[in-house]
């Protein structure tokens, strides 16, 4: 089971909650993340180019592989000058799956997005996936350099990111720098007094997505494989 510490500075919790078979444990810093693995290595997606990418992404890090998906595509997105991957449509989750063998760490940078690409504060669930079940967290408003990270006993097999809509704008999940690491035989410290978060079990987050998809009766594109404006509004 995965635990969370519960010392006086852990106050920014706002509720708690994880699968009782969960192997995965929830750390907070990159470097919690590099002491509980071995050998990471991280996307930058500094090669994404910038626009419509389609449904899958085959990726690299390192030595390890992996496949990034969206349901209605990923767009290469560049605010700040910074380059980084997001979902096309704002109601798609931005997924990670199909990881070589040895994938037992993975991390990076989860954020909101506004219609131009640029950031946009918004909270944001985080659902790490192993072959015990599900661990999930919701973010919020995390910034770009912001990190979290997921350590598994056994290897993940899926990583998911989707934002919450905010009152009075639309936002699309990105990601960066992606770290995937291997086990390492030091426990991971989960930190959680780096951010505000709420830790819930996988059919927590699965109905709380449910509910608000109400939001989504509009597909609501950035670049779109026949658009010319940068995600534009489609009914």
């Amino acid at each position: 089971m995965t635990g969370i510490s519960r010392s006086p500075v852990a106050a920014m919790l706002v509720a708690v909650a994880v699968p009782a078979q969960a192997t995965i444990t929830l750390v907070g810093t990159r470097s919690a993340f590099a002491a509980a693995t071995s050998s990471q290595a991280t996307d930058t997606f500094d090669d994404v180019a910038y626009g419509f990418r389609g449904t899958t992404l085959k990726r690299s890090a390192g030595s390890y592989s992996y496949t990034a998906y969206a349901p209605h595509g990923l767009d290469g997105d560049n605010g700040n000058a910074d380059q980084w991957l997001a979902v096309d449509n704002f109601i798609d989750p931005l997924t990670f799956r199909s990881f070589s063998s040895g994938v037992a760490g993975i991390g990076g940078s989860f954020f909101g997005t506004a219609a131009n690409g640029d950031y946009l504060a918004a909270n944001i669930v985080v659902t790490a996936t192993d072959a015990d079940g599900s661990v999930a967290i919701t973010l919020m408003t995390p910034a770009v350099d912001s990190f979290v990270g997921f350590v598994s006993t056994k290897a993940i097999t899926q990583l998911t990111a989707k934002a919450v809509q905010p009152t009075g704008a639309i936002a699309w999940v990105g990601a960066n720098n992606l770290v995937l690491a291997s086990a390492s035989a030091a426990a991971p410290v989960p930190e959680p007094a780096t951010w505000t978060m709420a830790l819930m079990g996988v059919g927590l987050v699965g109905a709380g997505l449910r509910g608000r998809r109400s939001l989504s009766r509009g597909k609501v594109q950035r670049h779109g494989s026949s658009s010319s404006v940068r995600r534009s509004y489609a009914q």
